[in-house]
């Protein structure tokens, strides 16, 4: 018999299982030094640490390798607690945005090269590949699930595709005009919008007929380098930053400038919005601070949105 051990340094362990279409190995039990209860996952022909992560504070008593690759723990805390075997995708570029198709729990990852990959998020598998028309490739990316569609903006340039997924083709082109910079970022709006930002203006578009889409109002903030944004549809609000102390707020609408935020956050170079929990959460970039701002109830019907939001 060939015999490998790996040491795992967990005390307690009382299961170990393995993914056969991952191949890899998993094991869970107590890492004393830290008193909770880890699940380490190796490689399994390497026997390499690939990632390890808390599971629970009492003891795991079971797992078990559910379909899709899902990892269930069963512990003395008296809970269950799914988890999702992700892998890692081997890729021969360097990729710079990703965004989901839900419905197939697959991954669209874009990069710098024209290709366009889709995988699978529970096996890891490559399930397609579409070659777009860029050459240098693909900055960032936003998926609308209704339409099926990939809006992919081009790196070092202001335009973007726009992907049917039944199909793999470019249906159409989404150019905002030659004083835009290059795209930062997309952003989707479903069931049949997206913004997309560059440094110095945001336009939105509507895509209900893909192949015809239509661009609507741009909004040009007379702030220098925008480096994100996010809009929130329902509070008809556009959020930019642009690497200072604030936060600037302009109607998704039409473009009108609300108002400004002071965050005491030195430099906020990320925004992203949580609406369950009607909270914005800023980055910092030089400190690595990270703000979380509550929402308040307006106090009228025609309380201005960014005045009045925070």
């Amino acid at each position: 018999h060939h015999f490998k051990s790996i040491e795992t340094l967990l005390i307690q362990c009382t299961d170990v299982i393995y993914s056969e279409a991952l191949d890899e190995i998993i094991v869970g039990g107590l890492v004393q030094s830290e008193d909770n209860y880890q699940v380490k996952v190796y490689d399994g022909k390497t026997f390499a640490l690939k990632g390890s992560f808390e599971a629970h504070k009492f003891p795991i008593l079971k797992m078990v390798l559910l379909p899709k690759e899902l990892l269930a723990t069963l512990s003395s805390d008296k809970t269950v607690k799914i988890w999702r075997l992700s892998g890692e995708f081997k890729l021969d570029f360097e990729p710079l945005d990703l965004c989901v198709n839900p419905s197939l729990m697959a991954a669209l990852i874009v990069g710098k090269t024209p290709k366009i990959r889709c995988y699978d998020l529970t096996s890891g598998t490559m399930l397609a590949e579409i070659s777009g028309s860029s050459s240098e490739g693909y900055k960032c990316c936003a998926y609308l699930q209704d339409k099926n569609v990939l809006v992919a903006g081009m790196v070092h340039s202001h335009i973007a595709e726009v992907i049917d997924c039944n199909n793999s083709s470019v249906v159409s082109t989404l150019d905002g005009g030659k004083k835009l910079n290059p795209t930062i970022g997309i952003q989707a709006i479903e069931p049949n919008h997206v913004i997309i930002g560059s440094d110095n203006a945001v336009t939105m578009w509507d895509l209900t007929t893909p192949s015809k889409p239509k661009n609507h109002l741009p909004i040009t903030p007379p702030i220098t380098k925008i480096n994100s944004f996010i809009a929130i549809p329902h509070e008809d609000v556009i959020l930019f930053t642009h690497n200072s102390t604030t936060v600037q707020f302009y109607k998704l609408s039409d473009g009108t400038f609300t108002g400004t935020m002071q965050t005491k956050l030195p430099k906020c170079c990320s925004v992203k919005n949580s609406r369950s929990h009607e909270r914005v959460f800023i980055a910092e970039s030089s400190e690595g601070i990270v703000g979380v701002f509550t929402r308040k109830v307006k106090a009228s019907k025609t309380a201005c949105q960014g005045c009045n939001i925070f």
